[in-house]
């Protein structure tokens, strides 16, 4: 039985570095924006992110996007 997959929506996640903790190791802080439509291309989420960096207060670590989708039987 084949399965149909509805695109819901898209969230762009930035993850960045706010320090170190005692071992060394770094303390991360997500920063979410979400409604980004599901067609956006890849490049485009990353380009935004990319102007976005420049407005936050630490470094940049990590940008993901997460795509979320209903599945139903077809």
């Amino acid at each position: 039985m084949a399965v149909l997959e509805t695109p819901l929506g898209s969230t762009l996640r930035i993850t960045l570095e706010t320090g170190f903790d005692q071992e060394g190791s770094p303390i991360l802080k997500n920063r979410s924006f979400r409604n980004v439509k599901p067609s956006a291309d890849d490049q485009d989420v990353f380009d935004v992110a990319n102007l976005l960096v420049p407005l936050q207060q630490h470094t940049l670590n990590e940008v993901q996007r997460i795509d979320e989708f209903s599945l139903e039987n077809e």
